[in-house]
């Protein structure tokens, strides 16, 4: 890659990525093609066909119609939720108007006050031949401080496994209040006029991202290992363009395999809540890990390594970019944050090799 082309590659590709965010933002994305699936919904009948956890749970009778959680230690959980028989829904869309009043936040990402969707799944069958219950969790909103009322929503794509969802709004292990009214569980189909531009910018993004690619490969000199390095980039491509629907059912067999207890991990790495997340968490730091490696042995200088772990994070952000425009998938900074902390883990790994004496002169 010349050094000349890189400030119009970085203006082509912000501007595309401006592009794709206001599209995404302000297009609608989804038509309606079912009623409301919860009942009491505006709770204009109190608490009538939700299911309380814990005390501190009470319908507001005033002109802010809803439901107030109040939590006053940090040991138990004050939780509201209602379960849903599912059917061939395959797409929903979970929304509510929220507000918060002097959350704490906890010392894990998951102690707070949120509203999520629980899909309860049936599995294969457990190592005893009985049929065993898994539960995927799509956090719709998390929400701390003290906040007014804000609309929240999010995508949910149901899994083919799924049997029922519970709609459950929580204070987990915090001290704090929140409210909630005006909950809607709704099916959707994406709208054909979105699908068909979302293929049109995700074939330029595709086109884009495979060009910086090949441009990657012919910045490098000597004896390349040009297979293995596109090889690792189109599986990076493939893997965030996947179908939310293709990712869960590729989770599934991952918990088939290897039979994890989720509340531990629950524990210990908190909205990572279960194996199949950890996994393609892993995988993400993995995938970019390799392929700066991969570049960075080709490379003739620290400088000149420096220069191709930015092409990989530019080629990482290409990659968020298309996740944006994937069936119920979306662009995350954490991600982004996974795959520099895998480059930035793969150059330090090329200089120890390269320099097992640290005397970084013979690099220069």
């Amino acid at each position: 890659m010349k050094r000349s082309a890189t400030p119009y590659i970085i203006a082509l590709l912000t501007m595309l990525a401006l592009t794709t965010v206001l599209f995404v933002s302000y297009c609608e994305r989804y038509d309606t093609v079912g009623k409301n699936r919860l009942f009491n919904g505006d709770f204009s009948n109190g608490l009538e066909s939700w299911q309380t956890s814990a005390r501190g749970v009470t319908a507001l009778l005033t002109r802010e119609s809803g439901v107030h959680l109040a939590s006053l230690n940090t040991k138990q959980r004050v939780q509201l939720s209602q379960n849903v028989i599912i059917g061939n829904e395959r797409l929903m869309v979970l929304s509510a108007e929220i507000k918060s009043a002097d959350v704490l936040p906890g010392n894990r990402k998951w102690k707070a006050a949120r509203l999520t969707a629980v899909q309860n799944r049936v599995s294969q069958s457990s190592r005893y031949g009985h049929p065993k219950r898994n539960r995927h969790r799509d956090v719709i909103s998390t929400i701390h401080g003290t906040t007014n009322w804000k609309t929240v929503s999010g995508v949910v794509a149901i899994q083919e496994d799924t049997e029922s969802m519970d709609v459950v709004f929580e204070i987990l292990r915090v001290k704090g209040s929140a409210m909630m009214r005006n909950v809607s569980l709704v099916e959707v189909e994406e709208n054909q006029g979105f699908t068909i531009s979302r293929f049109a910018l995700k074939v330029l993004w595709g086109l884009i991202t495979l060009t910086l690619l090949g441009m990657g490969i012919r910045a490098v000199k000597g004896s390349v290992e040009n297979y293995a390095i596109i090889s690792v980039g189109l599986t990076i491509i493939v893997g965030v363009i996947l179908p939310a629907g293709v990712k869960s059912a590729i989770g599934n067999q991952l918990a088939h395999l290897f039979p994890v207890d989720n509340q531990a991990l629950i524990s210990l790495f908190g909205d990572l809540h279960t194996l199949d997340e950890l996994m393609f968490t892993l995988l993400h730091l993995l995938g970019f890990y390799v392929l700066s490696l991969l570049l960075y042995f080709q490379s003739r200088s620290i400088k000149h390594s420096l220069y191709l772990g930015l092409y990989v994070l530019i080629f990482a952000l290409c990659t968020e970019a298309l996740q944006l425009l994937s069936e119920a998938r979306q662009a995350s900074l954490q991600d982004v944050l996974i795959d520099a902390t895998g480059i930035l883990a793969g150059w330090f790994t090329w200089l120890l090799t390269k320099n097992p004496g640290n005397n970084t002169r013979s690099l220069d």
